[in-house]
């Protein structure tokens, strides 16, 4: 049966300077796929502000088995990433992804690399967005997001 990874909780201690943030989440599936999909902003996290709890579960993916490279983003005017964008970002990434692992035989070489080459694709395709955090997820768990003057605490579950 395949796990779901589900945004839990999101507390905003300090939000960016915009009013209201909206996060929404890009993520990148760690294998030969390369999928980059994204979830959000919806009701769950619109316009959060300081002290905000918001408590609703979130499915990030429904295909939990493997290693997925998350960015957690404040949208300040519109959608930057549609379908054919992010189709071109997975294109992009595969054919790193490729050539990453024929020169790294380390795992964790190439889990780096593939790190700054989706965080380099995010940053060269956004306008007003402001990316707060990019890591490796491969576990539920707690983070501290912070970027922009904002911080929050996200915890994620598996179901």
């Amino acid at each position: 049966m395949a796990k779901k990874l589900l945004v839990d909780r999101i507390h905003c201690k300090t939000p960016t300077d915009h009013t209201g943030d909206d996060l929404y989440f890009l993520l990148m599936r760690f294998d030969a796929t390369c999928k980059v999909t994204r979830v959000g902003p919806n009701s769950a996290w619109h316009d959060i502000e300081k002290g905000n709890v918001r408590n609703q579960d979130v499915v990030l993916t429904s295909n939990f088995n493997t290693t997925y490279l998350m960015a957690v983003i404040d949208e300040d005017d519109s959608y930057d990433f549609d379908t054919g964008l992010m189709a071109g970002m997975s294109k992009i990434l595969r054919t790193l992804n490729l050539a990453y692992s024929a020169m790294y035989k380390d795992h964790g070489l190439h889990l780096s690399n593939m790190l700054l080459a989706f965080g380099d694709l995010i940053k060269a395709n956004r306008s007003n967005d402001d990316v707060l955090w990019l890591q490796p997820i491969n576990s539920a768990g707690s983070l501290t997001v912070y970027g922009q003057g904002s911080l929050y605490d996200i915890t994620l579950k598996v179901a």
